[in-house]
Order: C-alpha cells, then sequence, then structure tokens
C-alpha cells in the first residue's frame, strides 16, 4: 500500500498511530504485535519506514497485506522527524499517538489513554525494560498535572523545558489531530536532539487542558 491511501481529509477511526522505523525489523513484529493486541480496536497504524536496509519494509508490508487497519509508506532515509510528520500527513484519526518499532504497549494502553480524553492532550507514564528482563517504571517528577487548565499548561510546557522523562517523548501520549492540524504542529526535521521535546511543549502551549492518567500506557 506504498501511499496508496486517501489523506488527511476526514475522520473515521478513533486513534491514528504513526509508527516510524529505521532497521527495526528485529523488534518490529513484536511491536506489531502488541498494537493488534489492543483491547480497543478502532485505530489505524500509519507505518513510515525511513529508507530502512534491513527486513523492516518487508515486514510490514506483510503485516499490512493480513490487517486492513495498517497503512505503509516508505522514504528515502530522511530521519525519524521527516518520518513523523509524513505520518501525520496521512493520519486521518481523532486522536494521534507515537509508537516507536523497538517499543511494546501493553493490551489496555488505548483504554487507558482513552479515559483521559476529555480535551486535547493525554499523558500517561511508562516503563522501561530490556532483554535482560529488568523493568522500571518511570512517574512524572513534579505533580505539574495538578490544578487548574492553565497552570497544568503552564506547568507542563516549564517541566518540557526543564526535561521531564515522562513528557519529553514522544510516546505514551494522545494528542488531538484537529488541534495539531489547527495549529500546523509539525517535527523539526532539521533538530538532531530533543525533537519530541519541542513538538510536545508545542503541544502543551496550544491545548485547552492537559490530561493526566496515571496508568502505564506504554513500555520502552
Amino acid at each position: 500500500r506504498g501511499g496508496a491511501r486517501a489523506g488527511a481529509g476526514g475522520t473515521g477511526v478513533k486513534i491514528s498511530v504513526i509508527l516510524p522505523c529505521y532497521n527495526a525489523g528485529a523488534y518490529l513484529s513484536a511491536c506489531l504485535d502488541s498494537l493488534l493486541a489492543q483491547s480497543m480496536r478502532d485505530f489505524e497504524v500509519i507505518f513510515v519506514d525511513d529508507g530502512s536496509r534491513d527486513d523492516s519494509l518487508a515486514l510490514a508490508r506483510r503485516y499490512a497485506e493480513r490487517d486492513a487497519r495498517i497503512y505503509v509508506f516508505s522514504q528515502e532515509n530522511q530521519g525519524v522527524s521527516a518520518a513523523r510528520n509524513l505520518g501525520l500527513a496521512h493520519a486521518r484519526g481523532e486522536w494521534i499517538t507515537f509508537v516507536d518499532g523497538d517499543d511494546l504497549l501493553p493490551p489496555d494502553a488505548f483504554e487507558t489513554l482513552l479515559s483521559g480524553a476529555a480535551e486535547d492532550v493525554v499523558v500517561c507514564p511508562h516503563e522501561t525494560f530490556d532483554e535482560t528482563g529488568r523493568v522500571r517504571a518511570v512517574w512524572p517528577e513534579t505533580r505539574w498535572y495538578r490544578g487548574s487548565a492553565a497552570h497544568k499548561r503552564r506547568a507542563a510546557a516549564l517541566r518540557l523545558i526543564e526535561g521531564d522523562s515522562v513528557l519529553n517523548i514522544m510516546c505514551g501520549k494522545l494528542i488531538r489531530r484537529e488541534m495539531i492540524e489547527r495549529e500546523q504542529i509539525r517535527l523539526v526535521s532539521g533538530l538532531k536532539m530533543a525533537e519530541d521535546a519541542l513538538f510536545n511543549l508545542e503541544a502543551a502551549l496550544c491545548a485547552r487542558e492537559i490530561a493526566y492518567v496515571h496508568r502505564i500506557a506504554y513500555r520502552y
């Protein structure tokens, strides 16, 4: 399906999952399996291969043949920000979430995220894991999520500038697509560091309200 896809003209699904990939073939099946095992089924996967030199693209195409919710695009290697921007251009869900090809989702991740979906941005904590089986939960470092909508916006923005391991990463969040398009929020393609935090900072500052759900919704 490399590009045979209508653009982001209408809605039709609850969540668009944007999955950029560069040489993640060793982990990609587990990642896609965790997506397809979600208890909430109303989503699409916008897979963007960023010029991988392994079997990532072929593997994604095999998954797309089996599940009509997966759409596969490819580009010359331009970096993860350009890949995510291409995904945003093709997304049509009410909400956007980002997943990386070497990470996993708990089976109830989308339900957990949607439980906070009253306004424009939903943030969940995550856990890290490695090949040795070590798992560590990562919680917010301050209680930025307490108080009024305006206070949460300011506090989240300050934490993003200072550096916060929950807020900074692209993943474990829902962002309303209508807000992303209205405010024309995109990643800065040439930026090599903190491009995710900058995108999240723009989203936090534009949001009417930021919801925090105190349940892990991502495995990093």
